[in-house]
């Protein structure tokens, strides 16, 4: 990981009279669909360079107001409590370019996002895959999509070890979510168990949630990837039998 982020995004609020992510945490159990909708559109997402790859900015949208929105209207906080408090907490996102190699610095087709607190404390971290980590042969991909799972944990332990502030993992992939890294997950995290698959907790020594999400990119122009949705994977919120 490089020393400096490679791009930086604010989150501010619009309006602070108004309702705020940190009023839904304050008394999420009276908070309407309403207050709820005004409290994430009240979020504004400024990036540091225009320069930022739409994908990162659509990610930390997503987890800032849809995912909040979504674990609050679906009781999904209840099992993340520290994650989703925390997300309310985030004054910043940190964009780090993941590389390999000592002396001569390759880049990966991955972004670390650091969602950090008004002291730059890491509260949570994401994993951002670009189209390109899932391309190559069968075998080859399969083998670092694996890599790349143990290689976050690392990275993630590394983190709360020095800083002790982590709550929560995100892991994110193109379209159709890799199913070799979902199953991966599920096993780490319990997922057969009716209560621990959606607190989706980690091993020790981590002991946080992971949550996995899919990014829908369509309509290829001029070799950029338009983005139409962003979706929870893991864990699966959909009632059997009942459309999503």
């Amino acid at each position: 990981m490089p020393n400096s982020a490679t791009y930086k995004l604010s989150i501010k609020t619009a309006n602070p009279s108004n309702y705020t992510l940190n009023s839904v945490v304050g008394q999420p159990r009276v908070c309407t669909p309403i207050d709820l909708a005004a409290a994430t559109s009240n979020i504004e997402v400024v990036s540091d360079s225009t320069a930022v790859p739409t994908l990162l900015e659509t990610v930390v949208r997503y987890v800032i107001t849809d995912f909040f929105s979504l674990a609050h209207r679906t009781g999904l906080y209840n099992r993340q409590k520290l994650l989703w408090e925390s997300i309310a907490r985030v004054n910043d996102v940190a964009a780090f370019r993941l590389q390999q190699g000592l002396f001569l610095k390759v880049d990966l087709p991955y972004f670390d996002l650091h969602f950090q607190d008004s002291k730059g404390r890491p509260l949570i971290l994401a994993c951002v895959a670009e189209p390109e980590a899932v391309l190559g042969s069968d075998n080859d991909v399969e083998r670092k999509l694996k890599d790349q799972v143990k290689s976050l944990q690392q990275r993630a332990e590394k983190l709360r070890s020095s800083k002790g502030t982590l709550t929560g993992l995100f892991l994110v992939y193109p379209k159709p979510f890799p199913e070799n890294v979902l199953k991966i997950v599920e096993e780490l995290t319990g997922a057969s168990d009716p209560v621990g698959r959606f607190e989706s907790i980690l091993p020790e020594p981590l002991l946080v949630p992971i949550d996995l999400l899919e990014v829908d990119l369509v309509q290829m122009d001029k070799g950029l990837a338009s983005i139409a949705c962003v979706r929870l994977v893991h864990p699966d919120l959909v009632v059997k039998g009942r459309k999503s």
